[in-house]
């Protein structure tokens, strides 16, 4: 007897990056295994890492000036390919829904151990002083980019969506101690100081983005709190303090017990008990 639609297990949405990223060699090598069960991370890394030397190697043939200097016209292959594999681990980052991303994080984990030799010269590869791998060139800052264009509220609602997935995916690098990401606050104070705002009415995309972080990365912003982490711009709230913690719980439970109109949403409640239940998981283990 044919099983019905009601007997059927979910289907996963199918991720689609073609408006973000470009069909490239580098993109079909990270879409698979960060997209689909049963494809190697492990081979995709090493299929990456042969891309980045023969980038290496085109690179270090052509001379000139460097390919970001405004008085240059070339583009250096090897620049050209780490834009393009930030570009599409960001894309995914994006696209792949929040509770999804497993595959991506153990991805660029990967990546980011990699020791790449440089094939011009004697020892480890780099570009403009940061280690291929190693120190995942510019990935930071792209990160930083993408928060400064995208991290208000839009009436786009897939923009939204994009940018709270894509805090999902920073904030799972950095509760696995991903480079310096867990003790880094400059893009989760931002977050989670909205509801200390006085002149500022909280939004839908302001508590779907801030339970990412507690849902996501609870033991970094336990951690940023008793550290008493602080960052250095000059603005009005620039330092986690003790009361964010027990502020937060109460604020998301009174949305629980008498929705707003931007807590009213069934989304935004199951994300709100999600990220309650991981505060007191994590409140247990201290």
């Amino acid at each position: 007897m044919a099983a019905t639609s009601g007997n059927l297990p979910a289907s996963k949405p199918k991720i689609v990056i073609d408006d973000l990223v470009s069909k490239c060699p580098e993109r079909d090598i990270i879409f698979k295994p960060t997209t689909e069960d049963g494809s190697s991370i492990v081979d995709a890394v090493k299929q990456i890492i042969a891309l980045t030397t023969a980038a290496a190697i085109e690179a270090a043939a052509v001379k000139g000036p460097p390919p970001h200097k405004k008085y240059s016209s070339r583009v250096d292959a090897l620049w050209l390919h780490l834009g393009t594999v930030n570009a599409v681990l960001i894309a995914l980052g994006k696209r792949i829904p929040h509770d999804q991303q497993s595959k991506l994080v153990e991805f660029t984990a990967h990546l980011q151990q990699a020791r790449v030799s440089d094939p011009t010269n004697v020892g480890i590869l780099s570009f403009e002083g940061r280690r291929v791998w190693l120190d995942m060139p510019y990935l930071s800052r792209n990160f930083a980019d993408v928060s400064l264009r995208d991290s208000g509220d839009c009436m786009i609602d897939q923009r939204n969506i994009d940018f709270a997935n894509l805090t999902a995916f920073l904030a799972q690098l950095a509760e696995i101690k991903f480079m310096t990401y867990h003790e880094s606050i400059d893009w989760n104070l931002f977050s989670l100081q909205c509801i200390f705002r006085e002149d500022h009415q909280v939004t839908k995309q302001d508590i779907r983005v801030a339970c990412m972080w507690l849902i996501y990365a609870p033991e970094k912003v336990w951690t940023d709190i008793q550290l008493g982490r602080k960052i250095d711009i000059p603005v009005k709230i620039n330092q986690f303090k003790p009361e964010f913690w027990p502020k937060w719980k109460e604020f998301l439970q009174g949305l629980l017990d008498r929705p707003t109109d931007a807590a009213k949403d069934q989304d935004i409640q199951d994300l709100m008990q999600r990220a309650l239940q991981s505060m007191n998981n994590t409140e247990a283990t201290k």
